[in-house]
């Protein structure tokens, strides 16, 4: 029984910080997931939405609009400009989430590799316990 406390005293506190180490990586997952990648797909398609209707207005009006056309394409290479800009930025949130985790999932190893070794020995000394009670018997 003492051997069982003692192997819970070791197996408990790293599943503990195993399983915090997991719920922070799901959380940071959704949060830049939704915070990002939403917000940053919405301005795209608004700036998409934006260049096909000034596309559609310079179609319908033709050459009657000649004189308007130089404005409709200073709009267009403003809006493509922020598409771009807006491109990027999702490469760099992509970037910074990729990193993020790595980073938490390297934890998430480490924390796994430290209760691997916490419960191995836990088990050696169990074993020695139960060498030692075996020996006390005989």
């Amino acid at each position: 029984n003492e051997t069982e406390h003692e192997y819970r005293a070791l197996y408990d506190p790293a599943y503990a910080k195993l399983e915090e180490a997991k719920q922070a990586v799901d959380e940071l997952r959704a949060h830049l997931k939704e915070t990002v990648y939403n917000k940053t797909e919405e301005m795209l398609a608004h700036v998409r939405a934006k260049r096909e209707e000034l596309e559609a207005v310079a179609k319908e009006w033709g050459d009657a609009v000649r004189a308007q056309k130089a404005k409709v394409t200073a709009l267009q290479e403003a809006f493509e400009a922020k598409l771009k800009a807006a491109e990027a930025q999702v490469e760099r949130a992509r970037r910074a989430y990729n990193a993020k985790r790595a980073a938490l999932n390297a934890k998430l190893e480490e924390a796994k590799r430290s209760l691997a070794s916490k419960m191995s020995a836990a088990r050696s000394k169990v074993a020695v316990a139960q060498r030692a009670a075996d020996a006390a018997k005989a």
